[in-house]
């Protein structure tokens, strides 16, 4: 998971694997709790960062930006 994104993660409030030596590694959520509401504030989250990316933009440059910004095709 890149940076951006695990930020976002654990800001939500996901516990994430460090670099434990039984664990997967650094930066997988550890999937052994429920999440509801940590998914809701992630999903919060990831609507207030899209907001920011385009909040200046050119209408028709909007779906890139965010797509650009999550870094994605």
């Amino acid at each position: 998971m890149d940076d951006r994104k695990l930020k976002l993660v654990k800001e939500a409030g996901f516990v994430c694997w460090e670099d434990e030596e039984w664990g997967p590694g650094s930066g997988y959520v550890d999937w052994g709790s429920e999440y509801d509401k940590e998914l809701e504030k992630l999903i919060d989250l990831v609507v207030l960062e899209c907001a920011n990316v385009v909040r200046n933009a050119e209408p028709h440059l909007v779906a890139d930006l965010v797509k650009a910004h999550f870094g994605l095709k």
